[in-house]
């Protein structure tokens, strides 16, 4: 056998976004993910769910003369959980021109790193006529070994006698064996000299290649079928090396495929039977949203969770492009924590908690996005992320997840987050979609519900100035969100507002009640530009994209403020509504198909699920599970809390402030604050306390000036005894109206 021509072969690309199906072992040994899509398997993972080291498995049918069939080209599949919520799958796929018919059974296998299938070709052929020539089974792999196609190694060989296909790259190995044998093996370069060439020419395998390498390669084999034994076994295993995958790729084939199913089965039947019960006719799609969580995981990183096995934009994405969703978020992490959570999986959901603490920044806040080593991708910030630990944290707390000694030791993560809140302006960084502009409502509700909950936590932790401070930033905060409310032109304004869903983040955080005018004003219009109705019922898009597929965990958004507002029904038709987008296999997008209402880009989504269990916990509660108490007992139904501060901030830089006011200098040094009321003629020296790193704060004793009064001040920094030579000017003005 002679080695593959055509190195390095054509570039890679990832496969399609939408998967039908995933699956993993809960074994903490059997450290592979699987991904379903057209019939065949799309991205395996190993040894780590961001590790991508198969792009893609499929099978061709072929008679050797004339009949050239894909599966997922040319064959119809139907696909189903082999029970509801079971990451274990029954697919048929039934050939376009009534030939054949290919049942597969696909499951991760309980006990090592690899994936099983059980597969047997029916031929469709009149049994009553000669079915002419034989029908022939191929199997085509497409390594992507650790995230990179273009520089592995794949050949054929054996293993302790058994034929197998190999493909090494990196210190990472797979394996493909079959219980039935190889009529035919073959390695070569993707689009020169890979099977899926060689057989679309020739209807058979011409081309037996030994090995192809250094570059993005494929193997082919030809499967040794037996009309007396029609079932066969595929397993493909993988290892750090190519012995330790083969030797796992054979030990999966020694046992009983019917055993392994059984006990892969038994346990994640075992896990869901633990969890909160729904309604009967609410439970497939439940569990299936639980499953859909837990095989996000990755046990080697307990309570580490990646956005989504998909790959957005997959047809335009090179190798070399970044998988964005196979990237951590805390937002994604603390959402799929809250389903736990409320699902009573409160251990998984403790687990989270500690991940994210481990993997906070040291300023207290986290990246826009991270791998799970807690190293940073992007370099964005997004607040929100940084707020919703907190959230987080607290509702574990209310739960009674944790003891005092719990508390003891989540506290710092919440006091770092707190404290990394307070140390920026309120409209730093980008919103939740990752956009820098607009007015990022979600996130500011998220960072004042974060502010008031963590001067809660210090003072039940014994900090009284750090609750005093955390307390006045809150409200600060607030008193900024609402006078950006008022403004003209914002989603709450009554002269032409701007259509944003992400209003309702204000209600759901405790910020704005259900019945408040502005709010049923904006709801007015965000239906009016935004609503979609599609086959299932209605979904919504984002604030600037009308036209655009619609991102259901809007409508789970919309179901939560239902249920706030007491309306079950309607809470109830918008799940049913957000069921009904899911694609085969009851996997949900981030957004929906607009033509089909099924299924879309980025399948399955951790968010949508996640959003999902919360909602139906939140319908059987009759309230929103996440709902805060205490931002919503100091903020909800009032216009504002009148600020006891003015924020001064060396970013953020205030002209006038309200009479009746202290003025709260916040510097990054520590420093002595020099000011005067009267034009320097009475000259005070105020010392900063250090409130937390990079925190300096003092308060000016302002709040008896009348209006009309000027304050000026500037410092000069301790150690260095620098000044910083500029006057800062603040008018006084007439207080408005506050309640």
């Amino acid at each position: 056998m002679a080695d593959a021509p055509g190195e390095p072969g054509q570039p890679p690309r990832w496969q399609p976004i939408g998967k039908n199906g995933i699956g993993r072992s809960l074994a903490d040994d059997a450290r592979v993910w699987f991904t379903l899509g057209n019939g065949i398997l799309n991205e395996i993972a190993y040894p780590r769910i961001e590790q991508t080291a198969v792009r893609d498995f499929g099978l061709i049918v072929t008679d050797g003369e004339t009949l050239f069939a894909e599966e997922r080209r040319h064959c119809t599949t139907e696909i189903e959980p082999i029970r509801p919520g079971v990451p274990a799958y029954r697919l048929t796929g039934t050939h376009e021109g009534g030939r054949f018919r290919l049942h597969k059974r696909i499951i991760a296998d309980p006990r090592r790193p690899a994936v099983l299938q059980h597969v047997r070709l029916e031929d469709l052929a009149p049994a009553d006529a000669d079915r002419g020539r034989k029908l022939r089974l191929h199997a085509l792999l497409a390594p992507h070994l650790v995230n990179v196609t273009g520089m592995g190694t794949a050949w054929v060989g054996d293993y302790k006698g058994q034929d197998m296909l190999f493909a090494e790259a990196q210190g990472t190995a797979v394996a493909l064996a079959a219980s039935c044998g190889w009529r035919a093996r073959s390695a070569g370069y993707a689009g020169i000299s890979d099977g899926w060439q060689d057989l679309s020419r020739h209807r058979r395998m011409t081309w037996e290649y030994e090995r192809a390498i250094n570059g993005n390669v494929a193997l082919t084999g030809e499967l040794d079928l037996d009309e007396d034994q029609p079932d066969l076994v595929i397993s493909m295993a993988f290892g750090r090396i190519w012995t330790e995958a083969a030797m796992r790729a054979r030990a999966g084939l020694l046992e009983p495929f019917d055993a392994l199913e059984a006990e892969y089965v038994a346990g994640w039947s075992g896990w869901l039977g633990k969890t909160r019960p729904v309604a009967d006719e609410l439970l497939g799609a439940y569990r299936t949203s639980l499953m859909v969580i837990r095989t996000h995981e990755c046990p080697s990183v307990a309570g580490a969770r990646i956005a989504s096995l998909g790959v957005p934009w997959a047809a335009l994405q090179s190798n070399d492009y970044p998988a964005a969703c196979h990237l951590v978020r805390a937002r994604d992490v603390v959402a799929a924590a809250t389903a736990l959570l409320a699902a009573g999986d409160s251990s998984s959901m403790m687990a989270s908690l500690t991940y994210l603490h481990t993997v906070q920044e040291p300023d207290g806040h986290w990246p826009q996005n991270f791998w799970l080593d807690g190293m940073s991708a992007w370099q964005g910030t997004q607040l929100d992320e940084t707020s919703e630990p907190v959230l987080l944290a607290d509702l574990a707390w209310r739960h009674g997840v944790f003891d005092e000694d719990g508390f003891r030791q989540v506290w710092p993560m919440v006091r770092a987050a707190a404290l990394a809140l307070a140390r920026h302006d309120p409209m730093d960084g980008q919103d939740r979609w990752g956009r820098p502009d607009g007015l990022k409502l979600h996130t500011l509700g998220a960072e004042i519900a974060a502010l008031l909950i963590g001067s809660h936590w210090a003072a039940h932790a014994g900090e009284p100035d750090l609750h005093g401070f955390l307390l006045d930033t809150a409200d600060a905060v607030h008193e900024f969100l609402v006078t950006l409310l008022d403004e003209p032109g914002s989603p709450a304004s009554e002269d032409g507002p701007e259509a944003d869903p992400d209003i309702i983040s204000l209600v759901l955080f405790g910020l704005m009640t259900v019945d408040d005018p502005r709010l049923v004003r904006a709801l007015a219009t965000i239906d009016a530009s935004l609503k979609v109705e599609l086959p299932g019922g209605p979904a919504w898009c984002r604030r600037g994209d009308e036209g655009l597929p619609p991102r259901l965990v809007l409508t789970a958004e919309r179901a939560l403020l239902a249920v706030e507002a007491g309306r079950l029904d309607e809470a109830d038709r918008l799940v049913r509504s957000l069921q009904a987008c899911a694609g085969d296999g009851g996997m949900l997008p981030e957004r929906v198909d607009n033509e089909n209402g099924r299924g879309g880009m980025v399948m399955p989504h951790l968010w949508t699920h996640s959003k999902h269990v919360k909602l139906l916990r939140s319908i059987d509660d009759a309230q929103d599970f996440g709902r805060l108490p205490k931002v919503r007992e100091r903020y909800a139904g009032k216009s504002a809390i009148a600020s006891r501060i003015a924020r001064w901030r060396h970013d953020h830089e205030l002209r006038e402030m309200p009479q009746g006011r202290v003025l709260r200098v916040e510097l990054p040094v520590a420093a002595d604050v020099h000011w005067s009321d009267d034009g320097w003629v009475r000259i005070q020296d105020t010392p900063v306390a250090e409130i937390g790193p990079g925190i300096f704060v003092a308060e000016l004793p302002t709040a008896g000036l009348e209006a009309g009064s000027m304050v000026v001040f500037t410092w000069r920094e301790h150690g260095s005894g620098a000044w910083v030579g500029v006057d800062h000017h603040i008018a006084v003005v007439t207080a408005p109206g506050l309640s």
